[in-house]
């Protein structure tokens, strides 16, 4: 065969021999970009799980916080109702096992009473988890922080609007910044999400469909998924024992303050008519000791925090939780 003629079919040859490995080339790349499609559709789908149990966690966490302050703003009543009881016994102790629960003083009953009217304006004008985010640290520390004096100098419970609610943040949050805390932003950090939250940021896949390494963009991507999906699960079951203990512990508070309700309207009445001890009858005497005994319970409840932080992870405070339900278990209330 003469040259030229030898030359062409090569020239042929490898002519068609690059089209194949750029038609294989471009099928590779399709069939990569809609294996890295698949993947991302699927991680979308686990972030919206996450995202909808931590909006249920969320919802129970702020039940929880919301009927907190409700009783703990309700303790003003009853302290007031306390004071008019002329020669009232000093209230034993409650041993349980090896605890011991002590009546509160009608001053910090007072104390926790006005801050957790604060929260509840605090709370009215928030976001979802705000509430939680209360229940989530302690109701009762947070009450307390609040009733505290603002970093002007001016107490808290004499403010009103935006003053108010940014003084109590302050309060919560650990100060003013000026004074050396957390300030107004710490505050607001603490109350949201990221304390009822795991900590959890799970990104997209970003990984690039097109270029030579096609197959290994795509072995890359379901790694990270992989990591993702874990971290996701993880944060799920966490976000639903949470979900659950909190809506248990709830029924529990409601169970109790139900009761708790209901005997301090008995007692206002009560101490309109008669404010002599040696006057009540020995029925009515048993009431207020078990309202003391309601009250104390109530207060410990709403002083649990609900969760922990271990190193950069947040876990639910079972101890705490269960000894307090073990407590009025024994009691039989």
């Amino acid at each position: 065969m003469p040259l030229p003629l030898i030359v062409g079919a090569i020239a042929v040859v490898a002519g068609a021999t690059g089209v194949a490995k750029g038609v294989s080339g471009a099928k590779k790349i399709k069939e990569a970009k809609e294996d890295i499609e698949r993947i991302e559709r699927r991680h979308k789908s686990n972030q919206n799980m996450l995202k909808e149990q931590e909006e249920a966690t969320q919802l129970s966490m702020d039940a929880l916080g919301k009927k907190e302050v409700e009783v703990m703003a309700s303790f003003d009543e009853f302290s007031s109702c306390m004071e008019k009881i002329i020669d009232k016994p000093d209230f034993a102790t409650t041993k349980i096992g090896d605890k011991e629960i002590k009546p509160l003083t009608i001053e910090r009953l007072k104390e926790v009473s006005v801050g957790a009217e604060a929260l509840k304006a605090l709370i009215a004008g928030s976001s979802m988890g705000t509430a939680g985010g209360l229940a989530a640290g302690g109701a009762t520390s947070a009450a307390i922080s609040a009733f505290g004096v603002a970093s002007t100098g001016t107490a808290i419970g004499s403010l009103s609007g935006a003053a108010a609610t940014n003084a109590t943040l302050a309060a919560i949050g650990g100060g003013s910044l000026a004074a050396g805390g957390g300030g107004v932003a710490l505050g607001s950090a603490l109350l949201s999400g990221a304390t009822l939250g795991v900590g959890l940021m799970v990104g997209g896949l970003f990984i690039n469909h097109a270029g030579n390494k096609a197959q290994e963009n795509v072995e890359e991507a379901r790694r990270e998924y992989n990591k993702a999906k874990a971290l996701i699960e993880e944060a799920v079951e966490l976000l639903k024992e949470i979900e659950g203990a909190a809506t248990g512990y709830l029924t529990v508070l409601n169970r109790i303050s139900d009761k708790y309700f209901s005997l301090l309207d008995w007692l206002k009445d009560l101490v309109e008519v008669k404010t002599l001890w040696s006057d009540y009858t020995v029925e009515e005497q048993n009431k207020i000791e078990h309202m003391v005994l309601l009250v104390t319970i109530l207060y410990k409840m709403c002083s649990v925090k609900f969760l922990l932080k271990n190193g950069d992870k947040t876990k639910l405070n079972k101890k705490d939780i269960d000894d307090v339900k073990d407590i009025i278990s024994e009691q039989q209330i």
